[in-house]
Formats: C-alpha cells, structure tokens, sequence
C-alpha cells in the first residue's frame, strides 16, 4: 500500500514539474532568459520631460524648466515627448540624467537606439542636442487692392 502511494506521488509530482517546464513559467524571473528585443538607430525631436511631472501634470513650480531639470536631476526618469507619445529616455546602465539635464522641458534632437517592448518604448540615447528652431516663414505678399465695384446706371 505504501509503495502504491508513492509511486502514485511520485507520477504527480513528475506531472506537475513537466507542465510547469513546459508553461514557461520558470524563465519569467531569470535574467537573460527572454530574447532581447530588437533594436533601431534613430533621430528624433521632441522635448524632454520628467515621468512624474509629465505623467501627473504636477509641477512643483510654475517654472516648468526648473522643476523639470530638478525632477531628473534627483533621479526621476526622463522622457522624450514626441509627436507619436513619450519616449523613456536611458543612456546605458547610468541613466540619461548626465545628458539631458541642461535640456530640460525644451526642445532637443536625440540620437540612439529605439527599443519597443510591452507597449514601451525606450531610447538608449548616444547623443543629444537642442533642436534648431524652424525657419521662419516670409510673409505672404499683400494682395493687391480690390477693385472697387463698377456703379450702376439708373
């Protein structure tokens, strides 16, 4: 009887471990176990922005320059607010604090590598420079005066 029931424990137990393998559940909490996402080189503008302040719209002080570069500069996370949405903004392991600072809440040029992952982008960056600002249209020239209606006869 003994014998039965441990053979039977045993065959459950061999179960579980084999579903649990397969499921893929075991890789989840291991470094390095998923495949790394692709990535591509990229140049965007945008304007760089803190996640808290950005994510909340809670600014610490009307100036939103200054709240923003002390927001990176204690170590919240920077973004780049383009056109299609915010990008996380990283340089390596060290953040990207070092090379945005001086650019906070303005409009930049960046350049590095674009990851996407779980609906999150995140740029590794390489390099970073404040955008140039667009030229300036020349005025359209004035229309020429209207003619003045002809007058009728009675």
């Amino acid at each position: 009887m003994i014998r039965k029931s441990v053979s039977v424990g045993l065959a459950l137990v061999a179960v579980a471990a084999l579903a649990f393998v397969l499921s893929g559940a075991y890789a989840q909490d291991k470094p390095g176990t998923m495949a790394p996402p692709g990535a591509k080189e990229v140049t965007l503008n945008g304007k760089i922005v803190d996640l808290q302040c950005y994510m909340t719209g809670h600014f610490a002080s009307e100036d939103h320059a200054k709240c923003t570069a002390d927001c990176i500069r204690g170590g919240v996370p920077a973004g780049l607010e383009t056109k299609d949405g915010l990008i996380v903004l990283g340089q390596g392991m060290k953040g990207a604090a070092g090379a945005v600072l001086a650019h906070a809440f303005n409009n930049v040029k960046v350049t590095g590598k674009l990851y996407e992952k779980g609906g999150v982008r995140y740029l590794d960056i390489t390099a970073v420079e404040a955008a140039t600002p667009a030229p300036e249209k020349p005025a359209a020239p004035a229309a020429p005066p209207a003619k003045p209606a002809p007058e009728k006869k009675p």
